[in-house]
């Protein structure tokens, strides 16, 4: 049977499986009267054998039982509809046939012109250009008084077979839009099912509903036909599609153009090249509307969105046009969001379509709910995509305009919009790049370089993001000794080389920083002081060493951190058995301590103070000492009274 492989691949593909590996030969075999295997030839031909089709599929390990069991059923679901539609494939086509030599039947109560496109329609349908996948016949029938739409028993065909008794629903009860259609006197309903197909293609299925009428020309049923249109309907012109071209030719016509005139070729290949599926379904009047909006795109810079709502009100059909060079994996996936938000989408369904056009054509098929009220306003939701599809590049020029003025803002973002690799799009908004760019600009020497330092989130979460600029790359390992001698933890490390128009390649480093939780919050003094000794120390002016991680426990500036590493060294000079280090974690242990005897140095020794400097030092030593008795261990107290009796001995 046709379409096995397809239907096997689409059952596994929504259990959301992937297949690792398909195999499906073709084998010749025999088989006695109770369908069991008996001989696999390596030939065909011969007495009571047949060719028979062996899938062989291997996915990933299941070892839930009832996993196994429901992917078991998908798959015979799948082929049962697979078994369905082939065996009543020439029935259902004959049924179509049939429905066409019915409306022959009905002059008086359809369109000539109509009756004769819809006939020469299912015709062409027949013609290996629709895949028959179900079939049934519906009636209108009145029941407990009230008007009804019920299924024909016996009528189902393919995946539509009836499984019980006659099923009826009344109008009233349907959407809105379908009773008000159901006596409407047109021969054909061209429209998609909101059920997807589980033979051959993975997509909405298409739906053919033919018209039944009585002797006086009223409406009584529906031959409804479902199936997907074959590929070569994709490839035909339209001018060789019944239905399809009557509506091409009166927007032709309409449109007023010379076939030969420019604007009549833009419009023939508009109609060539759109959407094969909303041709069958959309009405000649809005056909030529969104033609000949399409053809005043010219080269518009923004997208561009035609609606159109499905006459049963049960999807909505958005042909969005994008600026080729802004069409990415992350704008459609962005202009998805904002369709299915502005129409309270079920499911989506898309097609694109890119050519040597200036715009990529993106087709939505969004599944809506019948039963709600539609009002949206299509002007808001085209501006939404348009905030949707603007690229990072977009917002970085409208920000360095706003910063930089008109004229310098332009030829800076000539220079830079292009300059940034794409991992530095994802992580930096584009009023970020504006300052980075600023300092970017400002490294003029070889190996010159700039800090910044920012909160990343909430102060008390103690997160940090620092930003170097360099003119020349650096390595991390360059990094990593000189912020954890401040007691940081580095988290993350994203370089970027920048690489802007007429300039030489500049490169930006983003460093995530933690800080112990002791040292929140991080607020904007303590962000200052650790920035101004990181700069001193990046120009080798200031050690790289243990002690600076007194700036971010004991929040010393640079010269506090200088006056202790100089005490401290003064202290191993001297031939204390304590080491740098051990000295540097008790201090860290007890910043209160550093904190005061960093003030007394600057009591007692700074010019400014002279006068006070007798009762500001006797106080600070009694402070000192009270916090020194009270510290728990030995070694903590002798270093820390070592310290301070240096402190006092300086002159």
């Amino acid at each position: 049977m046709p379409f096995l492989v397809d239907s096997l691949r689409i059952a596994l593909n929504r259990e959301g499986l992937w297949i690792n590996l398909l195999v499906h030969p073709q084998m010749t075999v025999r088989r006695d009267h109770g369908g069991q295997l008996v001989e696999i030839r390596a030939a065909p031909g011969g007495g009571n054998t047949s060719a028979e089709s062996f899938l062989h599929a291997e996915i990933d390990r299941q070892p839930d039982p009832n996993r196994r069991r429901a992917i078991e059923d998908a798959v015979r679901s799948a082929l049962a509809d697979v078994r369905a539609a082939v065996d009543d494939w020439l029935p259902m086509r004959e049924r179509a046939l049939a429905a066409a030599r019915n409306l022959a039947t009905v002059r008086a109560a359809v369109d000539a012109e109509d009756g004769r496109e819809a006939r020469a329609f299912l015709a062409w349908l027949a013609d290996d250009h629709f895949t028959f996948l179900g079939a049934r016949d519906y009636e209108l029938a009145i029941e407990n008084g009230e008007e009804v739409l019920r299924s024909v028993p016996g009528s189902g065909l393919g995946i539509l077979r009836e499984s019980g008794a006659s099923r009826a629903r009344a109008l009233a009860a349907l959407p809105p839009e379908v009773g008000r259609h159901a006596h409407d006197p047109e021969p054909l309903v061209l429209t998609k099912s909101t059920s997807r197909a589980t033979v051959h293609r993975p997509t909405f299925l298409d739906y053919v509903g033919v018209k039944r009428f009585d002797r006086e020309g009223k409406v009584i049923g529906e031959c409804r036909l479902l199936g997907l249109y074959t590929s070569a309907v994709y490839h035909d012109r339209v001018v060789s599609i019944p239905v399809v071209r009557r509506k091409c030719r009166a927007v032709l016509d309409g449109a007023g153009f010379a076939p030969m005139s420019h604007s009549g070729k833009d419009l023939a290949e508009i109609l060539e090249t759109y959407p094969r599926d909303e041709l069958f379904q959309i009405v000649t009047e809005q056909l030529g509307a969104i033609a000949d909006g399409i053809l005043t795109l010219e080269n518009r810079q923004r997208p561009r969105l035609f609606a159109r709502h499905d006459r049963y009100g049960r999807f909505v059909s958005c042909l969005v046009f994008l600026p080729r060079d802004r069409y990415t994996t992350s704008v459609r996936q962005r202009l998805e969001r904002v369709l299915m938000d502005a129409y309270d989408g079920q499911s989506l369904d898309f097609t694109v379509r890119a050519s040597e056009s200036p715009f990529a054509q993106l087709h939505y098929i969004i599944v809506v709910d019948p039963y709600a009220p539609r009002d949206v306003d299509a002007a808001a939701v085209e501006q939404r995509l348009a905030d949707a599809a603007r690229s990072w590049s977009d917002a970085l020029g409208d920000a360095l305009v706003s910063a930089l003025g008109r004229d310098d803002g332009t030829a800076m973002h000539h220079a830079y919009r292009d300059a940034f690799p794409a991992a530095y799009q994802e992580n930096v908004p584009p009023l970020v790049a504006v300052d980075d760019i600023r300092r970017l600009e400002a490294l003029s020497v070889p190996e010159s370089f700039d800090l910044r330092l920012t909160v990343r989130d909430d102060p008390a979460d103690c997160s940090l993001q620092l930003t170097l600029y360099r003119t020349e790359p650096v390595a991390l390992s360059e990094i990593l000794p000189i912020l954890e001698h401040f007691g940081v933890t580095v988290l993350e490390e994203r370089p970027y080389e920048v690489a802007a128009a007429d300039r030489p390649p500049r490169w930006v480093y983003g460093v995530g920083l933690r800080c112990p939780p002791e040292c929140a919050p991080v607020d904007d003094d303590l962000r200052a002081r650790l920035l101004n000794v990181l700069r001193r120390v990046w120009t080798g002016e200031l050690e790289s060493d243990g002690s600076n991680r007194l700036v971010l426990h004991a929040r010393f500036e640079a010269r506090d951190v200088v006056v202790i590493r100089a005490l401290s060294r003064y202290l191993r000079q001297t031939g204390t058995t304590f080491s740098e280090q051990y000295m540097g974690d008790t201090l860290v242990a007890h910043p209160e301590v550093a904190r005061l005897l960093v003030e007394l140095f600057r009591a007692r020794l700074d010019p400014t103070r002279v006068s006070e400097a007798d009762a500001e030092t006797k106080r600070l030593v009694d402070a000192i000492t009270a916090a020194i008795d009270a510290v728990p261990t030995l070694d903590a107290d002798r270093i820390l009274r070592m310290l301070l009796h240096a402190v006092l001995a300086v002159l």
